[in-house]
């Protein structure tokens, strides 16, 4: 039994997270009608400035000795979120708004340029300030490691998500948060090495049986 209640509140908490990131891609789309590809690195580099921050914080109120920072640095979460809307300001008006007239195929080449763009940015300018302020190790956040990649593997997991849910649907983006996140579990447990086949089987069948999704419009 708890085994069981640990699997559902992995479950959730994932599915919280996912549905955070898709609802971000689906209310982008179903606002400015722009598929996104830099998103996901929109999410990586919030988890990089957030990290950073909580490390650099950390040190100079512990005193350099780890485990010892003071609880206020949960404080330094709209550190964060401050960054990437800026980032998403400057972007919108100089990238994005000229592009909202032509075809989607403009819009998926600028946004993959602006995807490994940012992820060039955010190897160099974290990399440097990680050996700036002798933080080496120090970038983690709570759920997973801030690592390289960590941008891509997001965004492919949330078209997964709004595959299934629905491109442009909130509410299409926590169903298939939810589903998505209960598979990834259940796989997880009892059969790891299937994980993504089986989420891209549930995505397939939805787009041949449903092709906007589960909530999604026609």
């Amino acid at each position: 039994m708890d085994v069981l209640a640990v699997q559902v509140l992995n479950a959730l908490l994932y599915a919280a997270v996912l549905f955070l990131i898709a609802g971000g891609l689906s209310l982008i789309y179903g606002v400015m009608r722009i598929v996104n590809l830099a998103h996901g690195n929109l999410y990586a580099l919030g988890a990089y400035v957030m990290a950073w921050a909580v490390g650099v914080a950390g040190a100079a109120l512990s005193g350099g000795i780890p485990g010892t920072a003071p609880p206020v640095l949960v404080l330094l979460l709209p550190a964060a979120a401050a960054v990437v809307a800026v980032v998403g300001a400057v972007m919108e008006p100089t990238l994005l708004r000229p592009l909202y007239r032509r075809a989607e195929e403009y819009q998926l080449l600028i946004t993959f340029g602006l995807l490994l763009i940012l992820e060039d940015v955010i190897v160099l300018a974290f990399a440097l300030g990680t050996l700036m302020a002798g933080l080496a190790g120090a970038v983690i956040v709570p759920i997973q490691g801030a690592v390289l990649g960590m941008g891509v593997d997001a965004l492919v997991l949330a078209f997964v998500v709004v595959v299934i849910g629905g491109l442009g649907s909130l509410e299409g983006a926590l169903a298939g948060a939810l589903i998505v996140g209960i598979v990834r579990t259940v796989a997880i447990q009892y059969f790891p090495e299937l994980e993504l086949a089986v989420l891209y089987l549930i995505a397939a069948a939805v787009l041949v049986t449903r092709p906007a999704g589960l909530l999604g419009r026609a």
